[in-house]
């Protein structure tokens, strides 16, 4: 039922001709539709047990220098896929090879940003590591199949090297970085300010708020 909701409402869209020659092609192949909806249930499942399986588990015991991080890593990406259309319209007549990677590019930008998204909010062993990075990969497909009329060389080529790209990437951080966190010199100095820093802003609102 759903997919023939799907098909009936994006099935009007006008074709698109083929980069280079006579062709055209649908804006949404009939496998980007089934990625489309099995991606998206796919994230909600992964929230959904993350919600489940994260009070399970024991408290990290740098459970705020990791949401930190990854906030901070939230901004870098959140911005960069913010500006990276308006660069892309720049470089459209100087680099065009450059231009026809767009929807790759976007696609890495938003499953990098769903990666450290998913470990701020559930920042442990598991959740952080195995289920982030497969939350972040599924992100980059889904978004991949989403901007299937914007790919110039296809969807699925879209997806097969955004997600790469993501997997390569979050298992170089979580690995050399996550893993590793615990036996900085200063990472324990860095969670006492942020455990006073939070503690302060909570006193602050409680202040704020009582009578």
């Amino acid at each position: 039922m759903v997919i023939k909701l799907l098909r009936r409402s994006i099935s009007g869209l006008p074709q698109l001709r083929v980069d280079g020659t006579r062709l055209v092609r649908e804006p949404y192949p009939l496998y980007s539709k089934y990625t489309l909806l099995a991606g998206t249930a796919t994230l909600a499942g992964f929230l959904a047990a993350g919600e489940y399986i994260y009070p399970q588990f024991p408290r990290h015991p740098y459970t705020e220098l990791l949401k930190d991080v990854s906030y901070r890593g939230m901004l870098v990406t959140g911005s960069l896929t913010l500006a990276f259309p308006v660069l892309l319209v720049v470089y459209r007549r100087r680099s065009y090879w450059i231009y026809r990677g767009a929807p790759q590019y976007v696609a890495t930008l938003v499953g990098l940003l769903a990666y450290f998204k998913y470990v701020e909010l559930f920042p442990n062993e598991l959740t952080g590591d195995i289920m982030a990075q497969a939350f972040g990969t599924t992100s980059a497909v889904t978004l991949s199949a989403l901007l299937s009329p914007l790919a110039k060389d296809g969807w699925f080529m879209t997806a097969i090297s955004s997600s790469l790209l993501v997997f390569t990437l979050t298992w170089a951080l979580s690995k050399g970085y996550f893993h590793n966190i615990m036996y900085e010199s200063k990472a324990a100095k860095w969670q006492r300010e942020l455990e006073m820093k939070n503690l302060l802003i909570k006193n602050n609102i409680e202040g704020a708020s009582s009578p």
